[in-house]
């Protein structure tokens, strides 16, 4: 899997069993809306749509010779990203951004080699992503559903991850150089910054910068001691400490996604033991001051021992999850704290990257 795309597949194809929740634990009714996945049950990849647990999946992207995945769902509802991927002759490739908002019509943003790692603004009304269309790899602004857009980096090495602040004023970002750092600029910046301040001075990989919903705080992943765990920051620099390193023989997954739930008060990250499958552990803290140790949980119930990836909170507090039980790769969504769950899309194919499109 490649750390800044979503393009390498990481799950098999076959057949599952899901377990069935403990007596007595009931899920409650979802939220209105639909759970937009990505699959190749239709062949390439594509984005498809369900409406209820265990309803017939409808693809929604077209049928063109190109892979489809889904990307983040904008706070508002009213908005999603999409990224399309097609090769060409010899080693030609192509991808880009799309936006589509509840009229249904896609808005196609530039083609270049690499555009990766969409992310919203808090509003709404713009939305980030790598690309290199104008050097390696350059974080670049969209206003509106498709209108002007900025460039805001030009760094030889190239800037991934880009991720506004919850206060949306400044953007947050992995830029390579002597490591691979967090730097911060202002998101209304007007012209390409050739080398964006650093958020942290230490020697180490820092990567996946994930700013808290509500607060001037960020997790991200980092190195010490040559093993990779959770740390939290303040927005300018300050705290920075490790929250959670995983025991002996468990390594962090951080290209699966740090996933902070709407209240600010849980960080979703994915783990792996050795010779084992991906799992979910939680990560709580007050609400009003995730920082320090982490109080960290597994997920209860039947679910534990089946691998896991890419979480997603819904807003009424349950997960979404892509599940690998050694077949195919199936969606489930869960009740975090009693383990009640059920599957939303269980096909012949490869399931995952969900994503909810509230109602509207």
């Amino acid at each position: 899997m490649t750390r800044n795309g979503l393009l390498v597949l990481v799950f098999g194809i076959g057949c599952g069993t899901l377990p069935s929740p403990e007596p007595g634990l009931v899920l409650a009714a979802p939220p209105s809306g639909q759970l937009i996945f990505t699959s190749d049950r239709a062949g390439l990849m594509a984005v498809f749509a369900v409406d209820v647990a265990g309803g017939k999946p409808t693809q929604l992207t077209p049928i063109d010779g190109a892979h489809w995945f889904s990307g983040p769902v904008s706070p508002a509802g009213d908005r999603m990203a999409w990224l399309r991927s097609q090769d060409g002759p010899g080693d030609a490739h192509m991808e880009q951004l799309v936006v589509v908002g509840t009229d249904g019509m896609p808005r196609y943003g530039p083609s270049a080699r690499a555009v990766r790692s969409p992310s919203w603004s808090p509003d709404g009304r713009a939305i980030l992503v790598e690309s290199s269309a104008d050097g390696f790899r350059d974080v670049v602004r969209w206003d509106g559903l498709m209108g002007p857009h900025r460039r805001l980096t030009e760094v030889e090495a190239g800037c991934f991850e880009p991720q506004f602040t919850a206060d949306g004023l400044r953007i947050v970002m992995v830029c390579s150089g002597d490591d691979l750092d967090l730097r911060i600029v202002p998101s209304d910046r007007a012209t390409p910054h050739p080398d964006p301040p650093r958020l942290l001075e230490r020697k180490g990989e820092d990567i996946r910068p994930s700013p808290h919903p509500s607060l001037p705080v960020m997790a991200f992943a980092a190195g010490l001691d040559g093993q990779l765990g959770v740390w939290t920051a303040n927005l300018d620099g300050s705290g920075a400490g490790p929250a959670w390193v995983p025991e002996h023989g468990v390594a962090l997954l951080p290209d699966q996604g740090l996933a902070w739930s709407a209240d600010g008060g849980q960080l979703a990250v994915v783990v792996r033991s050795d010779g084992g499958r991906p799992a979910v552990r939680l990560l709580s803290w007050g609400p009003s001051a995730p920082q320090g140790p982490a109080t960290v949980a597994s997920l209860p119930g039947p679910i534990v021992n089946f691998g896991q990836e890419s979480p997603s909170w819904m807003p009424d507090g349950t997960l979404l999850l892509t599940v690998d039980q050694g077949g195919n790769a199936d969606l489930w969504r869960i009740e975090p704290t009693t383990g009640a769950h059920e599957s939303w899309a269980d096909g012949i194919g490869t399931d995952w990257l969900p994503r909810w499109w509230p109602a509207q």
